[in-house]
């Protein structure tokens, strides 16, 4: 089975970029304020705008596929705090509980109604390229009927007390997300699919590669620098992008316009 893989709708989020990049094929931006952390609740309400429209039927057997290379660091630390803290006598269970790479894609699937598989990569500098290029594998398998993916890292220190006012693809609606306070975080998602999406919009595109291949580079503690690859081939609408990961993998995306 080898279904096509489209690319239905792409959003861009950087608390630490001006101007502020978002884009998409339609939906709407709304805030939720959810029992999470911000960094968490910025993916969940860019995740609820991606998937505006699809009813909760579809949403079911979806996947989410995400890289990221800092992936639960920053709470792992918080949580390690916690531990040393009064002698040890109160490590914070709500830390431990974040203290897994894939907690945020997971808070994802269940905000979102999917219920397909859930997949954090860490592929050094094409993390989320690798995420990317195994959520299309899947939909080609008919494994899953659509999937999110994408990646975001996620750091904490510097002052970024509000976003820029959202710049926007010729054509698309121009949206000023809440502030998210000191977290820096890089978000990017893209809504993939088959031409079967009920109720959708046209697609923007089609994946006409996504392969992955190996690499003699062996670099370690590389961040992701396929994110903002991946943005720069959203944004044109069409074109090849190609990243070594430096972690002996490298990936080739090739997306045509429809």
């Amino acid at each position: 089975m080898n279904t096509p893989a489209y690319l239905y709708a792409w959003i861009s989020l950087d608390t630490d970029r001006t101007p502020l990049v978002l884009g998409w094929g339609g939906g709407t931006w709304q805030g939720v304020q959810r029992p999470t952390t911000k960094a968490a609740n910025l993916a969940c309400d860019a995740a609820q705008a991606l998937l505006s429209g699809i009813t909760a039927g579809y949403r079911d057997g979806g996947g989410v596929f995400i890289g990221s290379t800092t992936g639960s660091l920053h709470d792992d630390l918080v949580f390690d705090e916690s531990r040393v803290m009064d002698g040890g006598q109160y490590p914070s269970p709500n830390a431990f509980r974040r203290t897994l790479p894939s907690t945020i894609a997971t808070e994802i699937t269940m905000d979102l109604g999917l219920h397909g598989p859930v997949i954090v990569y860490a592929a050094g500098a094409a993390s989320a390229a690798v995420a990317c290029v195994r959520g299309i594998d899947y939909l080609r398998r008919g494994i899953v009927p659509m999937a999110i993916v994408g990646g975001f890292e996620i750091w904490t220190g510097g002052d970024h007390g509000a976003m820029a006012k959202a710049q926007v693809p010729e054509g698309t609606e121009a949206i000023i997300p809440r502030p998210t306070s000191a977290e820096r975080c890089q978000i990017v998602l893209a809504l993939i699919g088959s031409a079967e999406i009920p109720g959708h919009r046209r697609p923007l595109g089609q994946f006409a590669q996504a392969n992955l291949g190996g690499s003699d580079i062996h670099l370690p503690g590389q961040t992701d620098r396929s994110l903002n690859l991946l943005v720069d081939l959203l944004v044109a609408g069409q074109g090849r992008m190609e990243v070594d990961g430096a972690v002996g993998i490298k990936v080739v995306l090739e997306l045509q316009r429809r």
